[in-house]
């Protein structure tokens, strides 16, 4: 779909198509830059990467490409993985997810809008990395949702809960353990970018505007 949707605005005389690719297109790595190698295992991944190279044959001096590499997005009403961790802090008195020390790299849709926006007024093509300048633990993400939601919760380091999801989920267990730490210096540079929010402040937002 985004190649014929490509296909058709560059018919009819658009000038620059941007798209939202994802880092699923590197695969399982714990640290991505510009100069990763793309191995998708995903279905996912494997869509994103055949629609990047397709993409970039449109590219010309009349129809500029821009794609944008990302990893999870959060903001108010964010779905996925994101939504799934706040309505477990809501239901569940004890989480079992503390004391987990990983890194983890996320982006505020905040700063995706501010950074297509300055991708259309650059008018830059090519492939682009992008993610907030800070990682942030599963741990921390869940103290912050907990104090957003300002209710008495406990967070549990459960050796148990950690087996179990490794051994029945390990697509969940990555995200929830594994690291993956987005390195996005040189594309910050090519576009000028300068964040408006950083992690802990997109967060609040986030929850904030939930209430």
């Amino acid at each position: 779909y985004p190649v014929e949707l490509a296909k058709l605005a560059k018919a009819n005389g658009v000038k620059q198509f941007v798209f939202i690719s994802s880092v699923s297109v590197n695969g399982p790595m714990e640290y991505i830059d510009e100069e990763s190698d793309c191995n998708p295992h995903s279905k996912y991944g494997q869509s994103k990467f055949k629609a990047e190279n397709r993409l970039l044959e449109l590219n010309d001096d009349q129809f500029t490409v821009s794609i944008l590499r990302i990893p999870m997005i959060y903001g108010p009403q964010a779905p996925g993985n994101i939504q799934s961790v706040i309505k477990l802090v809501n239901y569940l008195p004890i989480i079992p997810l503390g004391n987990i020390n990983n890194r983890r790299s996320f982006i505020s849709i905040r700063n995706l809008v501010y950074s297509i926006d300055r991708v259309l007024n650059c008018r830059k093509e090519g492939i682009f990395l992008l993610a907030d300048d800070e990682t942030i633990s599963t741990s921390s993400l869940v103290s912050i949702i907990i104090k957003g939601i300002d209710k008495n919760r406990f967070l549990l380091d459960s050796g148990l809960t950690r087996l179990l999801i490794r051994l029945l989920v390990p697509s969940v267990y990555e995200k929830l353990w594994g690291n993956l730490v987005i390195n996005c210096r040189v594309s910050k540079e090519l576009l000028s970018l300068d964040f408006p929010v950083d992690v802990k402040a997109g967060l609040a937002d986030m929850l904030q505007l939930k209430q």
